[in-house]
């Protein structure tokens, strides 16, 4: 989470307290590695469950708005939010 940058890591961590309180949703941060299937695809063919959202892609320590088109490289880092019945398939998707 370093890699963030410290103000869009203060965002995402007060977010993710803030709404985890109330059990709204949850904000992850998913690693993509270079041996990981989805390497080099883009969002658009992933399979991200209903209740998720793709937010952002944090690459070389800066932040870029997530787009269908977006393609996913090694040492990327997807913000990803997430209504709790979703987070098991998110973390699968991305594990």
């Amino acid at each position: 989470v370093e890699q963030l940058g410290i103000l869009l890591h203060q965002r995402v961590l007060g977010l993710d307290q803030e709404l985890d309180q109330r059990g709204d949703v949850e904000v992850l941060v998913c690693a993509v590695s270079g041996d990981c299937a989805f390497n080099g695809a883009t969002l658009a063919v992933l399979d991200v469950p209903k209740g998720a959202l793709v937010g952002a892609i944090v690459r070389d320590g800066k932040p870029q708005i997530a787009r269908g088109r977006s393609t996913l490289r090694d040492r990327d880092h997807v913000i990803v939010i997430a209504r709790p019945d979703s987070v098991d398939r998110v973390t699968v998707l991305f594990g």
